[in-house]
């Protein structure tokens, strides 16, 4: 007569392998940072400078630009809150989405060239993504 002996068929034991590799997964990518909101930021800004820069183009009466802060900015006319907003935005400031400028905050202005001046500007976003605006030309890559 055969003995019956307590052990793990190999289907619990595979259904038990995939329950811990489903875990594994889901716990690592909730505490890895990818960094997505700073550069989700980062491309925002590069957009709301190159609009402040087209503006500033069009505009030979006035200067245009944005205030930096350390967790928003404003789109600036001759150094006060525009009246107009931002692209995608109800108003002049965005507020930037669980990240902060970590250097390079202050006021950024462009000339009717579009040129921010003859220093090449750095703004860092998230201490993981730079944006640049280029001396003289006002270049943002």
């Amino acid at each position: 007569m055969k003995r019956a002996t307590a052990a793990f068929t190999l289907v619990e034991a595979i259904a038990v392998l995939l329950l811990i590799g489903v875990l594994t997964a889901v716990a690592v990518s909730r505490l890895q940072d990818t960094g997505a909101n700073a550069v989700a930021e980062a491309d925002i800004l590069e957009a709301h400078l190159r609009h402040a820069q087209q503006l500033a183009m069009a505009d030979d009466t006035a200067t245009w630009g944005l205030s930096v802060a350390s967790g928003s900015y404003t789109l600036l006319k001759d150094g006060a809150a525009a009246a107009r907003a931002l692209p995608g935005e109800a108003s002049s400031t965005h507020t930037l989405d669980n990240t902060s400028v970590t250097s390079g905050a202050g006021t950024v202005t462009f000339d009717n060239l579009g040129s921010p001046g003859t220093a090449t500007l750095t703004i860092i976003v998230g201490n993981t993504h730079t944006v640049t605006i280029t001396r003289n030309t006002g270049y943002i890559p």
